[in-house]
C-alpha cells in the first residue's frame, strides 16, 4: 500500500524549455509558472492560508 507521503516523493521539479513567470508575493505566497499554461489550463489551489498572492495575482491576470 502507498502513503501520502510515498506519493509526495514522486513530484519533483522539472526543468522545460517554455517561458515562465513567477506569479504571487515574494515568500510564501507565490509560484512559478509556464507562462504559456496561465490562458489554456485549470489551476488548483490548495489552500491559501494567510497569504493569497498567487490566487489574487493569477484572477487579476486571467480577466485581462
Amino acid at each position: 500500500m502507498i502513503t501520502t507521503f510515498d506519493a509526495l516523493t514522486l513530484l519533483r521539479p522539472w526543468d522545460v524549455d517554455k517561458q515562465k513567470i513567477r506569479i504571487g508575493e515574494n515568500g510564501d505566497g507565490g509560484y512559478v509558472v509556464i507562462s504559456e499554461c496561465m490562458w489554456g489550463q485549470p489551476v488548483l489551489s490548495y489552500g491559501i492560508g494567510s497569504k493569497y498572492g498567487f490566487d489574487h495575482e493569477l484572477a487579476r491576470l486571467r480577466t485581462h
